[in-house]
């Protein structure tokens, strides 16, 4: 079952998501939503952080990435998202996690830090007068 709305950005930048989806969601007010943003497919993607969670990110080799996989099965450890791209020669993986533990001490090149600090020091984006005019404030 799936839930889909048509929602409105005020001026300020912000939406509204509908009660029923936030009620379907258990979404309540103070809780963290991660936003995953896709500029190639036009779209952004919501979820909702049940926990305290971890940005991880870093380059590491194929061995590790499938070493990666199985601690995070085995450890019970909570994916809200993952992107990960081949890059060079096919033996290396760079991958951006969000997930429930630090896992940068069981995996090599990964670097975790709480999503708390990592989003309240990423630069925020906000509108401007026009409709195609954005602006980063740092």
């Amino acid at each position: 079952m799936h839930f889909h709305e048509n929602v409105k950005i005020d001026s300020k930048g912000r939406i509204t998501i509908p009660a029923y989806i936030r009620l379907a969601l258990g979404i309540e007010s103070g809780d963290k939503l991660l936003l995953i943003a896709y500029p190639d497919r036009g779209s952004i993607e919501i979820r909702k952080i049940y926990e305290d969670a971890f940005s991880c990110s870093g380059t590491i080799g194929i061995n590790d990435f499938i070493a990666l996989l199985r601690t995070l099965s085995t450890n019970n450890i909570k994916i809200y998202a993952i992107t990960c791209t081949v890059s060079g020669d096919g033996e290396e993986y760079r991958c951006s996690l969000v997930v429930s533990s630090d896992i940068s001490a069981n995996t090599r090149g990964l670097y975790c830090e709480p999503l708390n600090e990592y989003v309240n020091e990423y630069p925020k984006f906000t509108t401007g007068e026009g409709e195609d005019d954005w602006s980063m404030q740092l």
